[in-house]
């Protein structure tokens, strides 16, 4: 009895390490808030891939070079605040970020290139 005891107790502690290295493993590889393809110098992932790029899939967009942006990533980048204010808007509405110039710059592409934004 006591030696199943032991080996349920073992097993318990070994799954539970397992789960928390699985939960480490996911907070460390922080998910990419953009993704830039085409014709860019600077790479940092892999090209085109059916699973991972299902969003690019759907918009039959396939690529051989791509460069992804993490929230940190575009944290680090220079910020800027622009606001807005339609007619019947009680406030203007303010957000930050980097500009799109800088993005782009980031990801090594040209000067002067065509630039096609997609949103979801």
């Amino acid at each position: 009895m006591q030696k199943r005891a032991a080996s349920l107790l073992a097993g318990m502690v070994l799954a539970f390490g397992l789960i928390v290295a699985g939960q480490l493993t996911a907070i460390a590889a922080e998910p990419a808030q953009l993704t830039v393809i085409g014709k860019i110098e600077n790479s940092n992932r892999a090209g085109f891939d059916e699973f991972s790029d299902a969003f690019f899939r759907f918009r039959e967009k396939e690529f051989t070079r791509a460069f992804e942006f993490t929230y940190a990533d575009m944290a680090a980048l220079p910020q800027v605040t622009v606001s807005a204010k339609a007619e019947k808007w009680p406030t203007a509405v303010s957000a930050s970020g980097p500009s799109l110039q800088d993005v782009m710059k980031a990801a090594g592409v040209a000067a002067g290139a065509e630039t096609v934004v997609c949103g979801a």
